[in-house]
């Protein structure tokens, strides 16, 4: 019964800045400015909003760090990849072995990247309904500097 109080509580204008900032993760660079905008606008004004932007604005910078270092790992393993099979076999072709090298690595980056913003777009969707919602990693961290700074 008192979550049932507590989500009346929240206003529209609160469950939709939240699920905003979440959303945002469409947008990746611009999402996180966008998220931190909303954080600073509404911290003092809603507790509630300021708990999601802020997730949000950590969640989607650790996301795009994690993908911007899946891709120079595979920037590395893809020109130290050619290298060691220009070695092994200079002057044949590579045949299939050469684009399968290239694009499964790739796939699985874009894949990655795919998740993220399903998660992100599920917190939002969760923040809407004005329930909780705390990324598995970033959720737990981002509660410890909150109840830091009070």
């Amino acid at each position: 019964m008192s979550a049932r109080v507590a989500r009346a509580e929240i206003s529209s204008d609160e469950r939709v800045a939240a699920a905003l900032a979440h959303a945002l993760i469409i947008v990746q660079t611009v999402g996180i400015i966008g998220a931190a905008l909303i954080w600073l606008l509404q911290k003092d004004k809603s507790p509630y909003v300021a708990r999601h932007a802020l997730q949000a604005v950590a969640y989607q910078f650790a996301g795009l760090l994690l993908w911007l270092g899946a891709f120079f790992l595979y920037m590395i393993v893809i020109f130290g990849g050619m290298g060691f099979l220009t070695m092994l076999r200079p002057r044949e072709p590579s045949g299939v072995v050469f684009p399968l090298f290239f694009s499964l690595p790739m796939c699985l980056i874009f894949l990655l990247w795919g998740l993220l913003i399903l998660y992100g777009l599920y917190a939002a969707y969760v923040a809407l309904q004005g329930r909780e919602f705390r990324y598995v990693i970033i959720g737990p961290l981002v509660e410890r500097f909150l109840s830091s700074t009070r």
